[in-house]
């Protein structure tokens, strides 16, 4: 049986291992299998219930399911009120567990599990605690509300051993429901008015205003590096910098190669995104994978969105590239691959400012907040009515891809689920 452990198992194969699994010759050998069966059992338990979401996406599941499951018990309450009379309300409300109310929230009929859904969503719209200065709750709060029900439902109602809702159908119900009531108290829909977008011709306009009023170089190139490679990539702000609930979940050194060309002064990058958010809920789905982009040096006139240059600018000015130490040798190096110190590979790319943007924070990345501030502030100083996230950059290349590959294949890139609107909402 000591071949059993791990270093031996490695050298065998399956049907070897099952082999002498099938041979135990002494007690010692048994207790040593009945171990690892219990070691296996325990690690089958820890899976049930696993979700692969991130820690924020989980968390707001279990908010939205505990309000769901809230308003069905108030709703479940007024219903046996009302056939009572002389019942106690207070008792009501709170005489059933989490569990049974679970099994009224999610009913074998999906027309009453519909119906349900909807006065959920109905309600949300009505009863909530808007932003400040808005009279209503947004139509995206009510869209992260639908895809958290969608999770519950198809979770609940396996639980139960029940035939889960259609999915397009649960997804049509809610959706007409929120359009209905979003439209009646004179908001409007968000498809009604254009979302901003920020172009080749705003990020150069961003560009050179901030060359002027940055209060330090270091903290404005690396900015304009991420507005360069969102309008190029289309990725998200999370997948280049950090958020509170991944703060290790960020562009490094490592995930970058910078090759040279035949010609001086031109180069390609390799930038592999290794955290890309996707809106698929099955892992299985084959969207949730990295996603490699291959960055060519632009033309002379657009060199100012050069994505190679500002990496390798960044990269001279904090003294990361081995063997190069000043843009002279850059230029005249013949390697084939500029590299990284070693000891700089896990250095973030982006890193966070120091108080008032004076200078970089060298031990600390950069958060997504920080790079959706600082473009949002820049926009204000430019004139721009809207409120611009960096988002906006995504938008304006999600539509240039559509034009050049198509909506769906857009959707693939972009790690939109097939069944998501938030591709169709934005365009």
């Amino acid at each position: 049986m000591a071949d059993m452990l791990p270093s031996a198992r490695k050298s065998l194969s399956i049907t070897e291992q099952l082999s002498r699994m099938h041979n135990v010759a002494d007690e010692e050998s048994m207790m040593e299998m009945m171990e690892m069966m219990d070691n296996l059992q325990k690690e089958a338990d820890d899976a049930a219930g696993f979700r692969h979401h991130s820690a924020k996406t989980q968390a707001r599941q279990d908010s939205h399911l505990k309000r769901y499951r809230g308003f069905v018990r108030a709703r479940e309450a007024c219903a046996r009120k009302r056939r009572d009379e002389s019942l106690n309300t207070t008792v009501l409300m709170w005489e059933k567990s989490d569990e049974e109310i679970e099994r009224i929230a999610f009913p074998a009929d999906h027309d009453t599990f519909y119906n349900l859904v909807r006065l959920f969503l109905i309600w949300l719209f009505n009863k909530s605690r808007p932003k400040a200065g808005s009279k209503h709750i947004e139509y995206g709060t009510l869209d992260q509300y639908r895809t958290s029900i969608m999770f519950w439902a198809a979770r609940r109602y396996g639980d139960f051993g029940l035939e889960p809702p259609p999915r397009s159908k649960l997804y049509n119900q809610m959706t007409e429901a929120m359009r209905s009531v979003h439209m009646k108290k004179a908001v409007g829909h968000r498809r009604q008015a254009r979302m901003p977008f920020l172009g080749l011709g705003e990020i150069r306009q961003l560009i050179d205003h901030d060359m002027v009023v940055a209060a330090c170089m270091e903290v404005a190139e690396q900015h304009h590096l991420a507005w360069c490679i969102g309008r190029q990539t289309a990725v998200r702000a999370a997948s280049l910098a950090a958020d509170n609930f991944s703060p290790d979940r960020y562009v490094r050194w490592r995930d970058i190669e910078i090759t040279t060309t035949s010609a001086p002064g031109d180069y390609k990058v390799v930038l592999n995104i290794i955290f890309q958010k996707t809106s698929h809920i099955d892992p299985e789905s084959g969207q949730h994978r990295d996603l490699t982009c291959y960055l060519d040096s632009p033309t002379k006139d657009n060199l100012i969105f050069s994505i190679p240059h500002r990496l390798l600018v960044i990269a001279l000015r904090r003294g990361l590239l081995l063997d190069i130490n000043s843009l002279d040798e850059l230029l005249s190096t013949d390697k084939h691959h500029i590299l990284i110190k070693p000891e700089h590979l896990d250095d973030p790319v982006f890193y966070a400012a120091t108080k008032r943007g004076l200078h970089l924070h060298e031990s600390k990345p950069l958060q997504t907040g920080g790079l959706r501030e600082y473009l949002r502030l820049r926009c204000r100083n430019l004139g721009y009515t809207q409120n611009i996230s960096f988002h906006a950059i995504r938008r304006a290349a999600a539509t240039d891809l559509v034009e050049r590959v198509g909506r769906e294949r857009t959707r693939e890139l972009l790690g939109h689920a097939p069944e998501s609107c938030k591709m169709s909402r934005s365009l």
